[in-house]
């Protein structure tokens, strides 16, 4: 509108006559565009909302033109309120406490030529009042007077209500916010304090300038902020809306009180967290008289549930009986195996009570025996027959029990269930013999040349390793190019045992076996029970005196020529998967030895057949020199050694004593057996591979001398007994904890003094495991949020360690808090042991562990 305003003396009289209210003050527009375009201008003046006025700039400032919003805003139409026909004016809408106050404004911003921003009330038509947002500026002639002062006008009455309402909304929070019985601050998404009322100030004792530098973690304990910042978090990142927790809070002074905390978010429209507001109520007196009932309550049971717990997660079975052997206690694992559902039920019965007869009196003569020596009894090993008719395997130790005077009382005893291992134990000695005999088999077949004869020593070893009776090989041969026959060829029997007859050749399988034949040319073997075999061939069978057969075929060159067989005729039962293997890998051994011995002849077949035996044989091979290199190996040395290839393992070894061997005197030793003897056969040593780890290996080997009779070489073969010996140290480790065991019980049993007890036991256990600290964690419910936690009640370290206690970061620990609750479900299981956390490394021996503790 300013552009189109000037001087009114370039107007047409056409022009004057369309603009009769501007004309009157000597402004009309000025006629650059056609009416036409002039027209569509005022169109889109009056579609805006509001209006859009032009006012002369006297210092009343009549309007001269009012856009058609005037109606909707005022309800008057445009020409009441302008030019020469109008009823009223605009300034008489305006009400009168704010007329004065709106001219100087205006008047002002023309004096400045600047634009102005006012807001104002007016009446309508209707008598109704509204609020209205007026922004106009003055147009000025090229000698800066103002000619005229346009602008818009547009409604604000309901923004204005809004505000209003606000206003006395704040003004009730206030009050509410002011005079709260109970602590209330407002803080920002930062944690900081930015309000607070006086029962907050008064509370933790500080102004409330100095509350608005502080964050709420500058007032919390410290064992409480985890959770308090972990709660707010969630708040933040609008996973919740609120929160309670009780808590304690610290005083400007260092006082310490408990609060019951309550935050709620606050959200803009737009959803966005503006800020948090916390209530806290003091519940400090409540907390206090809650922890004196607990503390009342546990000192009444703490030390029987204490031992209790103790006693029900020792992994073994635990009991003491007075001077007349009556039981006088017992734990969970001993009632279990008496049959009994609680161990109290133990209490007040005798052996014969318990157990069957025979096994109780030879219980009561070893403790009668050892009341009147004192001497304690201990790993005593043998059998023991449940109450559920089971029978087991235990370690049973029994140590006497004194007085305060040095006079025995009563007997202390222990036993583990040791089945599973002394089942190992022996499979471990059979594995053990296997080898030993395979071993044996594979140095026999390797130097002996080609005779039925030498195949008795072979057979003599597989007999004595499998505890066979008998060993027969038995080949086979075509009769008349269409059938094929067996006969022995080679027998062993056990002391005692017959020998199979003498006529036992040219044999038919169908006439005694016709089901073997096909079989053993699969390579598939017999093991069977000679009860559940066909008619024909368990009369054959029988008649021999045969309770249980096992037949593994023989073949060279892939050709079937017979089979050697195990007859058992003491026991119907059959062989073992892992006897099978084993006399598997003989059998082998003994098929490439007649492989080797069939193509004798030729030098090249012969070398090959060497050659496959060396590279697939299941232990390592090897030839090496006196001072130290090796001149062949094979695959399986070169890969128990971790090399890729047996070349790379010669290429790399200069110095066996110092590369290989963990302990360089081994190989001198070896040396010094060699010399002596002329061969070795299972010498143990600890190896190093190429990567740096270590294993264990047995070595059979034997010397080769030159022609002046020195020592040229050595050769032989290299087995991994790496299992076999962790094995045995495991079984060491253990005696020696249960060792342990038996001396911190005793402890717990005879000091009267808990604490000096349990700290006594803990240093004795600690000894014993060779770990760097021990301690116990009693499980509670958490004091501030009732969730488990635990908390460090006992401790025991080496002198070189920093011990926990009394730091209070080990105590109200929740299980949920370090992502710990899975192992309180694994020990709540009945697991016995979990690892605490996730840096430590079970295998490094110092392992932070928590153990099962139930009450009873």
């Amino acid at each position: 509108m300013s552009s189109a305003l000037m001087d009114g003396s370039e107007l047409s009289d056409r022009d004057r006559t369309d603009f009769p209210q501007w004309t009157e003050l000597g402004l009309v527009p000025v006629p650059k565009t056609t009416p036409d375009n002039t027209h569509t201008l005022l169109g889109l003046i009056n579609s805006l909302p509001g209006v859009v006025f032009v006012a002369a700039p006297s210092p009343d400032l009549p309007m001269f033109f009012l856009s058609e919003g005037c109606l909707e805003l005022t309800g008057y139409q445009g020409q009441e309120l302008v030019g020469q026909n109008r009823t009223s004016n605009y300034n008489a809408l305006t009400h009168a406490d704010d007329l004065d106050s709106l001219f100087a404004l205006i008047n002002q911003s023309i004096a400045q030529k600047t634009s102005y921003v006012a807001e104002y009330r007016i009446c309508t038509k209707t008598g109704e009042e509204k609020w209205v947002w007026e922004k106009g500026q003055a147009v000025y002639d090229p000698q800066g007077q103002p000619l005229r002062v346009e602008g818009f006008i547009i409604d604000v009455t309901e923004r204005k209500r809004i505000e209003e309402a606000l206003r006395c909304s704040e003004s009730r929070f206030r009050a509410i916010f002011e005079n709260a019985a109970i602590g209330v601050g407002i803080t920002n998404l930062d944690g900081m304090l930015t309000e607070n009322n006086p029962t907050l100030m008064e509370m933790l004792g500080y102004t409330s300038d100095e509350l608005q530098t502080i964050h709420f973690r500058d007032i919390t304990h410290p064992d409480d902020l985890d959770m308090d910042e972990a709660l707010f978090q969630e708040l933040l990142l609008g996973s919740r809306d609120s929160y309670q927790l009780e808590k304690r809070y610290l005083t400007k002074t260092g006082q310490l009180y408990w609060g019951r905390l309550t935050i709620s978010a606050v959200r803009g429209v737009d959803g966005r967290l503006q800020f948090t507001l916390a209530m806290v109520e003091d519940i400090t007196e409540r907390k206090l008289a809650e922890e004196a009932l607990r503390t009342s309550e546990a000192a009444n049971r703490q030390k029987e549930a204490f031992l209790r717990l103790i006693l029900d997660n020792i992994p073994q079975h635990i009991f003491w009986k007075d001077r007349n052997l009556v039981y006088q206690g017992a734990n969970r694992l001993l009632a279990q195996a008496a049959g009994l559902d609680n161990p109290d039920a133990v209490v007040g019965k005798t052996d014969y009570e318990l157990w069957a007869a025979e096994q109780a009196e030879s219980y009561q003569s070893f403790d009668r025996q050892l009341l009147a020596t004192g001497e304690p009894q201990l790993h005593r090993v043998g059998q023991k027959k449940q109450a559920d008719g089971q029978v087991i395997w235990q370690d049973l130790s029994k140590v006497p029990i004194y007085d305060v005077d040095g006079q025995i009382i009563g007997i202390l005893g222990t036993y583990e269930d040791i089945t599973e291992r002394r089942q190992a134990e022996l499979l471990l000695a059979k594995r053990q013999q296997y080898l030993a005999a395979l071993v044996e088999v594979q140095h026999q077949l390797l130097t002996l040349e080609e005779d039925d004869t030498l195949y008795n020593t072979v057979l003599a070893s597989l007999g004595q390793a499998s505890g066979a009776s008998r060993v027969c090989i038995f080949k086979t041969q075509p009769i008349g190019g269409m059938h094929l026959s067996l006969s022995r060829t080679t027998e062993w029997c056990a002391e005692r045992v017959s020998s199979y007859p003498n006529d036992l050749s040219h044999l038919f399988y169908q006439a005694i076996c016709p089901q073997w034949l096909e079989r053993l040319q699969r390579g598939e073997m017999i093991n069977a029970l000679v009860a559940d075999s066909p008619e024909i061939e368990r009369q054959v069978l029988e008649s021999q005196h045969i309770r249980s057969i096992l037949a593994l075929p023989l073949a060279a060159n892939n050709t079937f020529f017979g089979f050697i067989c195990f007859n058992n005729c003491l026991e119907a039962r059959l062989w073992e998967p892992m006897e099978i293997d084993l006399l598997r890998a003989a059998t082998g051994a003994i098929a490439l030895a007649q492989e080797r011995w069939q193509a004798r002849n030729d030098l090249k077949q012969a070398e090959n057949k060497y050659r496959s035996i060396f590279e697939n044989a299941v232990e390592g091979i090897f030839q090496s020199t006196p001072e130290g290199r090796y001149l062949t190996v094979n695959p399986m040395l070169a890969r128990m050694y971790g090399y890729h290839s047996p070349e790379a393992l010669i290429s790399s070894i200069s110095d066996i004593a110092q590369q290989v061997y963990v302990n360089p005197q081994r190989r001198k030793e070896f040396i010094g057996s060699m010399q002596e003897r002329g061969s070795v056969l299972g010498f143990e040593s600890e190896i190093y591979r190429q990567d740096g780890s270590t294993v264990w290996v047995s070595e059979c080997a034997r010397a080769i001398y030159d022609s002046t009779g020195q020592i040229e070489r050595f050769e032989g073969t290299i087995e991994d007994v790496t299992h076999r010996k962790q094995a045995e140290a495991e079984l060491l480790k253990r005696d020696n904890l249960l060792r342990g065991v038996a001396e911190a019980t005793n402890c717990l049993l005879t000091n009267a003094t808990l604490s000096i007890a349990i700290n006594e036991a803990l240093g004795i256990l600690g000894k014993t495991a060779q770990v760097d600290r021990v301690y116990i964690y009693e499980n509670h419910p958490h004091p501030v949020t009732g969730e488990l936690a635990m908390s460090i009640r006992y401790e025991w370290v080496q002198p070189a360690v920093k011990p926990a206690l009394p730091d209070p970061l080990w105590y109200n620990l929740p299980y949920q808090q370090f992502a710990e609750s899975h192992y309180f479900e694994l020990l709540n299981g009945g697991d016995p042991s979990a690892p605490l956390c996730g840096k430590c490394q079970p295998t490094s021996g110092n392992c932070c562990s928590l153990t099962r503790l139930f009450p009873s």
